[in-house]
C-alpha cells in the first residue's frame, strides 16, 4: 500500500500538483513508511538544495 501512495505522490509532484502530492506524503507518514521522506524530498528537493547553497 505504501508503494502505491509513494508512486502516486511522485506522479502528482512531477505534474506540479503539490497539494495532492502532500496528501500522499501524509498517508505515508501515517503508515510510518520510510517512503515518506523520499516523497518529501521529491516534492521539495529543489528548494532544500537551494536553501543549503545560500
Amino acid at each position: 500500500m505504501a508503494e502505491a501512495y509513494g508512486n502516486l505522490g511522485v506522479i502528482y509532484a512531477a505534474s506540479g500538483r503539490k497539494d495532492e502530492a502532500l496528501e500522499q506524503y501524509k498517508q505515508l507518514q501515517s503508515l510510518g513508511s520510510p517512503l515518506a521522506t523520499t516523497l518529501f524530498r521529491t516534492i521539495y528537493g529543489d528548494k532544500i538544495l537551494s536553501a543549503r547553497v545560500r
